[in-house]
């Protein structure tokens, strides 16, 4: 199937989540984030509650123009119906709370 794309923004700060079915049945998922500040990307599976069922930390990388990105693989046996995000700023310990969104992968 084609990726999926979802874009939104928070506190000024701009996210693209970019997922892609990769051969077998696993899932790559690009996260790019525009921001001055050196942001963690906590990630998980969910199923139809949207409660979290595992998570994950992700350092994002630094890259030219003020954009933050990290690559995230996925084993299709740990695909779940959705897979969220929230964004974590550990200079002062704030959560971008409204910067979390559900990612629907079906």
């Amino acid at each position: 199937g084609d990726a999926k794309v979802s874009c939104y923004s928070s506190s000024g700060v701009e996210v693209a989540i970019i997922a892609a079915a990769v051969a077998g049945g696993s899932c790559e998922v690009q996260a790019i984030v525009r921001t001055q500040r050196d942001l963690v990307l906590q990630y998980g599976p969910a199923g139809k509650d949207h409660r979290w069922t595992s998570s994950n930390r992700l350092n994002l990388e630094k890259a030219p123009g003020g954009i933050s990105k990290g690559l995230i693989k996925i084993d299709g046996q740990d695909l779940n119906k959705y897979l969220m995000f929230v964004l974590h700023d550990p200079s002062v310990n704030q959560w971008l709370k409204d910067a979390g969104r559900d990612f629907p992968f079906e």
